[in-house]
């Protein structure tokens, strides 16, 4: 029984962590190529919003796609006190919301959310 309780508390304490998942509608990539797009961004983007981060603070940054796509990169800091977000670990986890989502996404992953939305730039 103590065996079960265990896995339950802990399974609990996991859970928030790795909340969240693909966007169910909205725009897709459309192709590979506007995909690949989405990752060759993720260099740029995470260097300009890679820094110091107090609790809840955000980073955002847009870019445009292919095929009248638009890519809204998104990082918040959901754990207390400030904390830097270097650019590979910002890489990481917006690109886990590109290869994994087809529409985009939003995971939270221990001191960090990640969110990628994909729009109609019209």
């Amino acid at each position: 029984m103590k065996y079960f309780q265990s896995f339950y508390i802990t399974l609990i304490a996991i859970l928030p962590m790795v909340l969240g998942g693909c966007h169910k509608g909205g725009v897709t990539y459309g192709s590979s190529a506007n995909r690949a797009r989405a990752t060759e961004w993720l260099n740029e983007v995470c260097r300009e919003i890679s820094g110091y981060y107090p609790e809840s603070a955000v980073g955002t940054k847009c870019r445009n796609g292919k095929e009248n796509i638009r890519f809204n990169y998104y990082v918040k800091h959901i754990s207390p006190n400030t904390r830097y977000l270097g650019v590979d670990e910002c890489k990481d986890g917006l690109n886990k919301e590109i290869v994994n989502c087809s529409r985009g996404g939003k995971t939270r992953y221990g001191n960090w959310e990640y969110r990628l939305a994909l729009n109609s730039k019209n």
